[in-house]
């Protein structure tokens, strides 16, 4: 039994699945045992990583580790889900770089832990305007939507109300004339705008049927077609 054991590890530990229906149950429970130590050590691993100033590429590690984690089987009764959760919460108050900041409030959406919920409408009031956005989606995507503040907030940059109070984020190079650089800011708007969209219309509630009716009449014809291929495809049954 011994060497059984210690097979059904090794064969573990090199990352190999196999089917061995002979042996008891306490090898079984001692493969459970290992399986629960690799995957504690891929999380901690993971963490470490998007923790990593030296990574440069942590920002969107952020992002794709929270999908990958909450595609897991049995996520909802992982051991795990309470540190990583707390990870993001602290990536998202804490960490200096505003990407990983906003990638942490996008992943706690993906994550799909309503005790992050106080922690995201805190963030609703975050200074930067793609945490905003992306704390009031991930909201909406943990079933709080109908929250007035989540949907006031995305409202807000729906309608695209008092834009030149928006913290946005946009990088300009030093060749660009007044011009292309209005050009960019209008775009990096637009861009919000359709974010917020995207997210509110989630929110199946007869405000947002309305909301998307009054934003076919903006004067944006981006927005109006957002808007409307929305509609169609949220509230008009086929």
């Amino acid at each position: 039994m011994k060497t059984a054991r210690l097979l059904s590890v090794l064969l573990v530990c090199f990352g190999l699945t196999v089917v061995m229906p002979s042996f008891s149950s306490e090898t079984v429970s001692c493969y459970a045992q290992v399986k629960l130590t690799q995957d504690k050590n891929k999380i901690e691993w993971w963490i470490a990583e998007i923790k990593d100033p030296l990574n440069a590429q942590r920002a969107q590690d952020v992002r794709d580790f929270a999908e990958k984690f909450s595609e897991g089987e049995n996520i909802t009764k992982s051991p795990y889900r309470e540190l990583v959760v707390n990870t993001y919460i602290d990536l998202l108050f804490n960490d200096p770089n505003i990407k990983v900041r906003e990638n942490a409030a996008t992943g706690l959406g993906f994550l799909g832990d309503n005790k992050a919920a106080p922690a995201l409408k805190k963030a609703l009031d975050d200074k930067d305007t793609e945490i905003r956005i992306e704390a009031a989606g991930a909201l909406v995507r943990l079933g709080f939507g109908k929250d007035e503040k989540v949907f006031s907030t995305l409202e807000y940059f729906v309608r695209g109300k008092d834009v030149e109070k928006w913290n946005i984020r946009i990088t300009y190079l030093t060749t660009q004339t007044t011009e292309e650089r209005e050009k960019d800011k209008n775009n990096s708007i637009l861009g919000l705008r359709q974010q917020a969209m995207w997210y509110i219309a989630d929110i199946n509630i007869p405000k947002t049927k309305s909301l998307l009716e009054d934003m076919t009449k903006d004067p944006g014809e981006n927005v109006r077609k957002w808007a409307e291929k929305l509609l169609k495809d949220k509230f008009i049954k086929k």
